[in-house]
């Protein structure tokens, strides 16, 4: 399993919220601290989706999975993550694109890179082909998540989902403002100055909670560049809604509905009651296909 998804897959119904807006009617599923807990299928999912939120990634993970795989979860994502050897190649191409990132005329050099392609995309000409190339991106991308082996169909409908509405967004142009993607860069800057790291090796070199670390600050950035173009994940991802609509002993699927980008969403996912807490069962599927994986 990729390092670079491993966590995400963990955390399935609460990863899933880091690119969409969530919005709809729970049928009773409150935002209550007894609402948002483990005890219920859809409690469960809400008290994923606001841990993701604040971006505690530690307690996401930690609510995410069972105590008594929690380890075993931790240890498989650090020895994936540090799977790969550090190459002189690597420090390299890590410290290039730091220094870009955080130079001193980083924002700058960024905008002089870009700014002759977004005056490209506002051309008359352009703007009038634009629906017509993201209805063709559109359709490459959908179908290679339909014919994708590594997703489930719950995994399918909310990429499917995410991908419509980002597409009718995209069709207003508003990425190729100029003004926008000006603050879009400061934040990518702001952020990349923020990290904790510098090098390669200091990546490496962090533990489970550091790695969690790096990524609420990057998740911090991620929201920021966003707010650039008025997506503002904060706000959405307070309104998550879920209802269990049903059980079958430790078995149950909740259907959790979303709104991203005015676009209404909603799928089904399903939970896993393990110990009197329930997960999501995607997640635990993986954890069982990591650990064969490492048994073999």
């Amino acid at each position: 399993m990729s390092r670079l998804n491993l966590v995400p897959r963990l955390a399935l119904f609460g990863a899933v919220a880091l690119l969409a807006a969530c919005g709809g009617d729970n049928g009773g599923a409150s935002s209550s601290a007894a609402a948002t807990s483990g005890d219920t299928p859809h409690g469960a999912v809400l008290g994923s989706a606001e841990l993701l939120r604040k971006g505690d990634f530690v307690a996401l993970v930690n609510a995410s999975v069972p105590p008594a795989r929690l380890e075993q979860a931790k240890q498989r994502f650090m020895a994936d993550l540090k799977s790969e050897e550090i190459t002189e190649e690597r420090r390299a191409e890590f410290a290039q694109t730091m220094q870009r990132l955080t130079g001193p005329n980083a924002e700058a050099e960024m905008m002089a890179e870009i700014r002759p392609q977004l005056e490209q995309l506002q051309a008359p000409e352009m703007k009038a082909q634009l629906p017509a190339m993201i209805a063709m991106g559109k359709g490459f991308a959908l179908q290679a998540i339909n014919e994708d082996q590594d997703m489930t169909a719950t995994q399918k409908a909310q990429a499917s989902g995410i991908l419509n509405a980002i597409a009718s967004w995209a069709e207003t142009g508003q990425f190729a403002e100029i003004n926008r993607a000006e603050r879009a860069v400061a934040a990518i800057v702001s952020t990349a100055r923020s990290l904790p790291v510098k090098t390669l090796d200091e990546v490496y070199a962090l533990d489970f909670n550091g790695m969690m670390g790096l990524f609420s600050t990057a998740f911090t950035g991620v929201k920021d560049i966003f707010k650039a173009y008025d997506i503002d994940l904060d706000r959405t991802l307070s309104t998550v809604r879920a209802e269990t609509v049903s059980q079958d002993g430790d078995n149950a699927n909740v259907r959790v509905k979303m709104e991203l980008l005015g676009a209404p969403l909603e799928f089904d996912t399903q939970m896993v009651r393990v110990d009197g807490r329930w997960y999501g069962k995607d997640t635990l599927d993986k954890l069982n296909e990591s650990g064969a994986a490492a048994a073999n």
